[in-house]
């Protein structure tokens, strides 16, 4: 979007619109051409706005700073892609009913170093994309003040064992979704990880991320006794896997699993129909 479109549109100068929701979600794509005016145009615009996504371009300073002028009392969710020396900035947004935030550009450990300074203590779900991180960013993280969040998505690139024991700190109680995708992570890290205090945790989610069948001895011994929804994309070779996961979770509602062969995949699903989960959603995927 340029400015002179961003002023079009704040206009309302539509003459064929017949029907226009803004009060449940507006996305648009800002495009490097776009200055921080495109945001100002939008000042004292739809005060019901409660969804907001800028996509398709790294948000600067200047642009940051022009967004946070802006008075959304009712904005809940929050969608964007900040350069990391933009966050201190976003951090000045008024947006007191702030509950679901994503940021897609890759951070680091100095940019998880702004994120502990959140000022949206309403935050129920954070989705992170990150880089190269090490413990120190998380420790960052953790120290955010989120006594409401409910799920955590990270999407990392980095060795995951000594991050794992990190996150397995955080002290979020009402945690019920967690999904940690792209992490190379040893027996050591799963073992750090299910150290987590997470009593409400409901759904876990593992992607690009190989456990195998030996890891889950070390998996089910995490204190999560409410968990419904399990994926794990790995490599299980064999199926006492699912032996474990009855015995763990007796409540099971989805399964998802990376699977190694088909003969494998008729044996889950023989297990499968001997077992006590009489409405079990299962995906096996092989190869993966």
């Amino acid at each position: 979007m340029k400015d002179a479109a961003a002023a079009q549109l704040s206009n309302g100068t539509w003459p064929l619109l017949q029907s226009l929701t803004l009060a449940r979600g507006w996305t648009f794509d800002l495009l490097p051409s776009c200055s921080e005016n495109v945001f100002r145009q939008f000042k004292d615009k739809w005060p019901l706005l409660e969804s907001l996504t800028v996509a398709s371009h790294k948000m600067d300073i200047a642009q940051a700073t022009a967004l946070t002028e802006i008075d959304w009392p009712l904005l809940q969710t929050l969608c964007m892609n900040p350069f990391e020396d933009a966050i201190p900035a976003l951090m000045k947004g008024n947006w007191p009913e702030l509950k679901d935030l994503s940021i897609g550009n890759g951070l680091g450990d100095r940019g998880l170093g702004y994120l502990s300074n959140l000022p949206w203590s309403t935050l129920q779900r954070l989705q992170l994309k990150l880089c190269q991180v090490t413990p120190s960013g998380i420790y960052s993280l953790i120290q955010a003040q989120l006594p409401k969040l409910q799920e955590l998505s990270v999407l990392w690139h980095t060795e995951g064992d000594d991050c794992f024991a990190m996150l397995a700190q955080a002290k979020w109680p009402l945690l019920s979704k967690l999904e940690l995708k792209g992490v190379d992570a040893s027996h050591e890290g799963i073992r750090q990880l299910v150290t987590g205090q997470w009593p409400m945790l409901q759904t876990v989610v593992f992607k690009r991320f190989d456990i195998t069948d030996e890891d889950m001895p070390l998996l089910v011994q995490a204190d999560w006794p409410n968990v419904q929804n399990l994926t794990m994309i790995g490599h299980f070779e064999h199926m006492e896997v699912l032996a474990i996961c009855m015995r763990k979770w007796p409540a099971l509602q989805a399964l998802k699993l990376g699977v190694g062969t088909d003969q494998t995949h008729n044996v889950a699903m023989s297990t499968i129909a001997r077992a006590r989960w009489p409405s079990l959603d299962l995906q096996l995927i092989p190869d993966a």
